[in-house]
């Protein structure tokens, strides 16, 4: 009999301690989340709510997309002249216009929120539907439809059995791709995980 009453005695501390590390462990899980969930925003979530929803591309890559071309700085310029949240380009947005039937284009337009994330998204579905991976889609935003086009037709990296990309010879470029990718990644995992 007395053995038994040690045994309880000691098993209560244990299960106390499982308990606190439990508990201390989805505290923590929930600070992760509420952290990935600061870093990676769902801004203007009407407006990607609609686009997405008009073009037929997943929330989650819009946003992924706008995070990592500009980190949801709708006045944010690029190098080679791209504007705003999807950093689309004054030419690329006057040809998605022109395609749209929009006579009231004016590429000062790129830095209004809705117009790019229009736009943007637009652009995003056209590449899918050409592609048809996201992965290479980001290589085209990139690199450019020309490039990608280029190595798809170079067999050292296209995958022979299913004829898609699998390496990007450019360093740079490939490292944007993994990033975009990562983010679309978090962005499912954090709001559209069923």
């Amino acid at each position: 009999m007395r053995k038994r009453k040690k045994s309880s005695k000691h098993a209560l501390p244990i299960l106390i301690i499982l308990m606190v590390s439990l508990a201390l462990g989805g505290v923590f899980e929930l600070c992760c989340l509420g952290a990935e969930r600061l870093s990676h925003p769902r801004k203007y979530e009407e407006m990607v709510t609609e686009y997405a929803a008009l073009y037929g591309v997943p929330e989650h890559v819009v946003y992924a997309v706008i995070k990592t071309q500009s980190g949801f700085d709708s006045t944010k310029q690029g190098e080679n002249g791209e504007i705003g949240l999807f950093q689309l380009t004054p030419a690329r947005y006057l040809a998605l216009a022109a395609q749209a039937k929009d006579p009231e284009a004016n590429p000062a337009a790129l830095y209004d929120p809705e117009t790019n994330i229009r736009y943007g998204t637009m652009y995003l579905a056209g590449l899918y539907q050409k592609y048809g991976m996201w992965s290479t889609v980001y290589a085209a935003l990139y690199a450019g439809e020309d490039t990608v086009d280029a190595w798809l037709q170079n067999p050292a990296y296209v995958d022979p059995d299913f004829g898609t990309l699998v390496t990007i010879p450019d360093k740079q470029i490939a490292k944007a791709v993994k990033k975009t990718v990562k983010a679309q990644d978090i962005y499912e995992k954090l709001y559209y995980a069923k």
